[in-house]
């Protein structure tokens, strides 16, 4: 039983629930502050956006990052993974929700989304179906269903 906790200094800190112990996994490569993370389904990887905007993922076994080199035009507010660990979504103060692609190596921009009027404060899938909800700041929680374009 573990958890994350993140800062708006860059830092990230993974927390033993059971020994209430706690560790510091990494900081963000660019001292960016770090809003939101987010746990893979297999708990090897962390993702985060940050404020310049990218996605990011964090390797806890190689201890690497992979992230893409262009992202939200704004700051990075949320990210979630897709059930089945293949994608990677984000949300932003842009607007926008960015839907990657996660290859071994590298993030690969798939689908942008624009839907919402205001900054995009809460993504999640559905558990059975790779469908997406988001919540915004402009008080409106949306449904996409997108499983298909997933394939």
């Amino acid at each position: 039983k573990e958890l994350a906790a993140c800062d708006v200094s860059g830092k990230v800190v993974l927390i033993n629930l059971e020994t209430r112990s706690s560790e510091k996994l990494f900081e963000h490569p660019e001292n960016e502050p770090i809003r939101f993370i987010s746990f893979s389904p297999t708990g090897k990887e962390i993702a985060f956006v940050a404020g310049d905007g990218k996605p990011y993922l964090y390797n806890r076994i190689t201890k690497k990052f992979i992230y893409s080199s262009n992202g939200h035009s704004d700051i990075g507010l949320c990210c979630c993974f897709s059930t089945d660990g293949k994608y990677l979504v984000t949300g932003g103060q842009d607007n926008t929700i960015i839907i990657w692609r996660i290859h071994p190596n590298k993030l690969q921009k798939y689908l942008q989304i624009k839907g919402h009027t205001d900054a995009i404060t809460s993504l999640v899938f559905e558990k059975k179906h790779n469908n997406l909800f988001s919540a915004s700041r402009d008080e409106k929680i949306k449904y996409w269903k997108i499983e298909k374009l997933l394939l």
